[in-house]
């Protein structure tokens, strides 16, 4: 529990799980609207979903570029009111395909939500903590993401049910508005987000031992330790 006293690691989790829940529920929401209203085949939807990963994987280099020089606040938060965007584009679909006019914006925009926000919240996290919790603050990331993954899908499937087919359109819209809230809810817990800069503990090694100059055997470094832990605990309660 000691790392979720740090502010920006517990930000970056909580927008990880929120954010991962709205992606994966988005995912299934797509496919289902477009095989089930529009009746598209399984190939003809595999094939109008994906611009959404392509502009995620040109837009996640460059966001993690700006979060290094802005910090990542300043790129997940727009990411995701990025996707509360692409949920309005997609409340706008009617029950007639019109894939290039009504889909495809929305998912340009979910595109760039997606390598703008999900991209840099895991890194958001784990930059807070010193370098002997990277592993468990990686770990409780992916656990947070895997955990929204499972919220979202069964959340979608909660909220879509089995509606008639003339009901179909009114169940969606109830399934966009779920996601778009859920964005939202991402983008302010990810105002508490910290700044990008480099933790006291990052790289440092906290018990070392090094040869003695001079007259030989070994002095153990005691007091930089201290410094260093000093320095970090400063750091996670700044934070």
């Amino acid at each position: 529990m000691r790392l979720f006293r740090v502010r920006s690691f517990s930000a970056a989790t909580a927008g990880t799980l929120l954010f991962g829940a709205a992606f994966f529920a988005l995912i299934l929401c797509n496919v289902l609207f477009l095989t089930s209203v529009w009746d598209y085949s399984i190939l003809r939807t595999a094939v109008a979903i994906v611009p959404a990963p392509l502009v995620a994987a040109v837009s996640a280099p460059i966001a993690g570029r700006l979060a290094d020089r802005y910090g990542y606040r300043l790129v997940v938060v727009p990411g995701a009111l990025s996707m509360v965007a692409a949920q309005l584009c997609f409340l706008r679909m009617g029950g007639e395909p019109a894939w290039l006019v009504e889909f495809l914006p929305g998912s340009v925009l979910a595109g760039l939500a997606i390598g703008f926000a999900f991209s840099a919240l895991g890194a958001a996290g784990t930059q807070a903590l010193p370098q002997a919790q990277f592993g468990a603050g990686s770990a409780v990331g992916a656990t947070a993401r895997q955990l929204g993954a499972v919220l979202g899908v069964a959340g979608l499937v909660a909220v879509l049910g089995e509606p008639a087919p003339a009901q179909a359109l009114a169940a969606f819209d109830r399934a966009y508005v779920a996601i778009l809230l859920v964005c939202l809810a991402c983008a302010v817990v990810s105002l508490a987000l910290g700044r990008r800069v480099p933790h006291p503990g990052a790289g440092t090694p906290l018990d070392v031992t090094v040869p003695a100059q001079g007259a030989g055997g070994q002095a153990t470094v005691a007091r930089r330790n201290a410094t260093v832990r000093s320095q970090a605990n400063a750091a996670s309660g700044a934070e």
